[in-house]
């Protein structure tokens, strides 16, 4: 799957670029790379880290949610605090992370699975997880799309800019209320601390 997220970063990166958003195409360059030195080897792996729990989470991520809800939108302050939040879930994306309880037996386990013509659950997760990865790498192909279609049509022709207008734009109106701000940045965390939950654990 590495060459897939190679692709969609590749191709953000050059949405980016295009758009003339210079440092986010910077960004996705770095991750594209970074995706191609873990999938040839190159890259350091420290083993999978210990899973976080639920109550460091939400420490971690309460202050966030307070930073990006006062936060002026478009500003240097959200942007950092954005990028901290990337910082912080990073390595635990990267490496991975194992159940705090989890024994230290999951070879024998699946050895054990194996020999009784039961399907290995790595196995299966694999498989959901190839599902997933192909799923999500297709809704980043559509947001990078309809962002340079924007680009492109405010380009063409600025009066048809209005009829096309990018995902920030959407978001523009309706995130200038506080109540609507808020709202959107604890759903926003909570569906990324599912996402944290569920898939930095690698079978």
């Amino acid at each position: 799957m590495a060459s897939l997220w190679v692709g969609v970063c590749a191709t953000t990166a050059t949405v980016q670029f295009l758009r003339g958003a210079i440092v986010d195409s910077v960004l996705f360059t770095l991750a594209g790379v970074a995706l191609l030195l873990d999938a040839t080897g190159r890259m350091p792996v420290t083993g999978r880290l210990p899973r976080p729990s639920a109550r460091v989470i939400a420490l971690a991520a309460v202050p966030c949610a307070i930073g990006l809800i006062l936060a002026p939108r478009h500003t240097v302050q959200m942007g950092l605090i954005v990028i901290l939040v990337g910082i912080g879930v990073l390595p635990f994306a990267w490496a991975g992370t194992r159940p705090r309880s989890r024994a230290a037996s999951d070879c024998s386990t699946r050895q054990r699975n194996t020999i009784i013509g039961q399907r290995s659950p790595s196995s299966t997760t694999a498989s959901k997880r190839r599902r997933t990865s192909w799923a999500w790498a297709g809704v980043l192909v559509v947001i990078s799309l309809v962002e340079l279609s924007s680009w492109v049509i405010g380009r063409i022709d600025p009066l048809a800019a209005a009829t096309a207008p990018s995902i920030s734009e959407l978001l523009d109106g309706p995130l200038d209320s506080w109540r609507n701000r808020a709202v959107f940045v604890v759903v926003w965390l909570a569906f990324g601390v599912v996402l944290f939950r569920r898939g930095s654990e690698r079978a």
